[in-house]
């Protein structure tokens, strides 16, 4: 574990620190996965607002992480102009602990859809689930393993293409 996450989990003992840490995340990584992908595809401030509906004042803040909220039609209007897909759920704490600890430029800066497409067509492979569970599709370079998982009653094995894997970070188990 790093110095960071036993840093965020020991603070996050404290109720009203942890909600108010997690929020000003979500700004951050809002304005900052908006930043970074509109420069990865190459565009201005201006061109992002033509294409989203938007004055540029307003990707000039949204970027800045100059807003308390964003409705669902602004975050919509958002993922379509940038070609990303928008997710939004509750997550645990602990999740959230792990994505602030793994959060980069590369984890901010997001492939249009086509190429993302692409990318997922070429790393597939599947996790096959012990005792009948359904296979799950999951990115990846292995090409063959076994792995003893908690839980799930016994191995999983997992079958691939041979190709890079995305940085993971931790442990699956």
């Amino acid at each position: 574990m790093s110095e960071k996450q036993d840093r965020l989990i020991a603070n996050f003992a404290d109720a009203e620190y942890a909600y108010s840490y997690m929020g000003s995340h979500t700004v951050s990584k809002i304005a900052a996965q908006v930043y970074w992908t509109r420069k990865k595809r190459g565009w201005t401030q201006g061109q992002l607002a033509k294409r989203s509906g938007m004055a540029q004042e307003r990707i000039s803040k949204i970027e800045s992480g100059e807003f308390s909220s964003l409705t669902m039609k602004t975050l919509s209007k958002l993922a379509e102009a940038l070609d990303v897909n928008l997710r939004i759920e509750f997550e645990q704490f602990s999740h959230g602990v792990i994505n602030v600890c793994n959060q980069s430029k590369s984890t901010l800066e997001l492939p249009d859809r086509t190429t993302s497409l692409k990318q997922l067509q070429q790393s597939l492979g599947v996790v096959t689930g012990p005792n009948g569970l359904p296979p799950v599709i999951v990115p990846g370079s292995i090409t063959h393993a076994t792995a003893q998982t908690r839980g799930l009653g016994g191995p999983i094995t997992i079958n691939s293409y041979a190709v890079p894997m995305p940085q993971i970070q931790g442990s699956l188990v």
